[in-house]
């Protein structure tokens, strides 16, 4: 179960289901009573909000020689988030503390909250 669950990680989720029914038959949403959507849907939620500087080391970036521009983006992209709290009144909301370098990488913040967004508004329904 562990690999369906690593597999879906990049895809749409509703693009697992077919694949699911075709190797669990009617018990496709929960083989041995095991909610697999549920436990896509934490990992996929779980990668979005690791937004910080944790996941990344900064030291790496000036040793590292990227073969990708987009992962080098990346590794930009989390250094320039600075915090994130939690702790809300509205325990539905988070506040993330941001300093993008450029106008590039705050454009690059934003879709990144519009596509959490997206995957919070997906997940819901199952």
């Amino acid at each position: 179960m562990s690999g369906i669950v690593a597999r879906s990680h990049g895809m749409n989720l509703r693009d697992t289901f077919s694949y699911l029914e075709n190797i669990g038959h009617q018990s496709w949403r929960n083989p041995e009573e095991v909610n697999i959507v549920f436990l896509m849907v934490v990992l996929r939620i779980a990668d979005y909000i690791q937004i910080d500087t944790s996941r990344v080391n900064p030291f790496l970036l000036k040793l590292k020689t990227f073969n990708s521009p987009i992962s080098l983006n990346e590794h930009k992209t989390h250094l320039a988030i600075e915090s994130i709290n939690f702790s809300q009144p509205d325990h539905e909301q988070f506040y993330v503390q941001c300093n993008p370098a450029n106008s590039g990488m705050l454009v690059k913040i934003q879709n990144l909250f519009v596509d959490i967004q997206k995957e919070l508004d997906v997940s819901w329904r199952y």
